[in-house]
């Protein structure tokens, strides 16, 4: 091992040390004359952690339909395409923004870019803003709902666990 880590130095000019297993570079003598410095990169434990305080979930605002969206939805289309078919096209750049903007502007909830290309027609549209958006994590769902008496979920040790871990942080 010590004979691979001094021909490791000397030939390629990264140090490898048994204690970690990041490698350290140092500047070849022309970077030298230049001033270059190699510079360490980002390390991918700092991701790790980003990810880790964000969840898997993203973030999104709760959207419950209201009970007239069907009312005012079709108020929307008559307006700006002056029509009501679900079949009808949105083609137009302009005409698309214009039902869009409205539909946001109306309901505080816009398509996000994700799905926009899926927006094709205005039965895209009155599909989208019917259709509720629950923020909660699977394991909040499953407090809520009706489970069989033979299976039970530790809630209160996960929740312990993930108080600990923002303790520890």
């Amino acid at each position: 091992m010590a004979a691979f880590m001094r021909h490791g130095v000397y030939k390629t000019g990264q140090l490898i040390s048994p204690k970690t297993v990041l490698t350290s570079s140092y500047a070849t003598k022309a970077e030298k004359r230049k001033g270059l410095d190699r510079k360490v990169g980002p390390k991918i434990d700092s991701r790790a952690q980003s990810l880790a305080a964000k969840g898997f979930l993203r973030a999104q605002k709760e959207y419950i339909p209201p009970p007239d969206v069907h009312s005012r939805l079709e108020s929307i289309f008559k307006s700006v395409v002056n029509q009501t078919a679900d079949e009808t096209k949105l083609d137009e750049i302009n005409q698309r923004f214009k039902v869009l903007a409205a539909c946001a502007n109306d309901f505080g909830h816009c398509i996000p870019n994700s799905l926009l290309h899926t927006v094709e027609t205005l039965g895209d549209v009155r599909k989208f803003y019917n259709t509720p958006i629950d923020v909660r994590t699977p394991l909040d769902r499953m407090r809520t709902m009706d489970l069989p008496e033979n299976l039970h979920i530790p809630i209160l040790c996960l929740m312990v666990k993930q108080h600990l871990m923002k303790v520890l942080q």
